[in-house]
């Protein structure tokens, strides 16, 4: 019995870590540079401000925010991500690019983000969400969650 207790103890601390990120991480960052390409779609050069290890270690990273409704009607982030959200949360990265100090939270969920060279990254979708805190970050979607 103290064997199991003891096994089931040692699982629970293995997989805590894996499971409470599970549904998505958000960090503190920078825009560097900001450029509307569409309604929907833009590219931005960021980098995380906080000491979470994020995009593969890279210091400044581009992404390509670029709507994909048919991959997106096809997953289950369907019920996170619309054209109306994608274009709201690109106006918003937007504002706060144009601002003297351009800083704010990003977050993904499911894979989020998907790397598409050394530097860069591409999202299919973007949403807000409240965290616990209570705050509402953009999010970026990639695969199902």
């Amino acid at each position: 019995m103290l064997k199991n207790i003891k096994t089931n103890l040692l699982t629970i601390i293995t997989l805590f870590p894996l499971l409470a990120n599970a549904g998505g991480m958000s960090w503190q960052i920078e825009i560097h540079d900001f450029q509307r390409l569409s309604d929907t779609e833009a590219k931005a050069l960021i980098s995380t401000l906080n000491e979470t290890k994020s995009f593969d270690n890279c210091s400044k990273i581009d992404i390509l925010f670029d709507f994909d409704l048919k991959k997106i009607e096809s997953t289950s982030i369907k019920n996170f991500v619309s054209k109306d959200s994608q274009i709201e949360s690109l106006e918003r990265l937007a504002k706060v690019s144009s601002h003297a100090k351009p800083v704010m939270v990003l977050g993904s969920m499911g894979s989020g983000f998907k790397k598409t060279g050394n530097y860069t990254f591409k999202s299919i979708g973007l949403g807000s969400l409240k965290e616990y805190s209570g705050r509402t970050v953009i999010y970026s979607f990639y695969d199902p969650i």
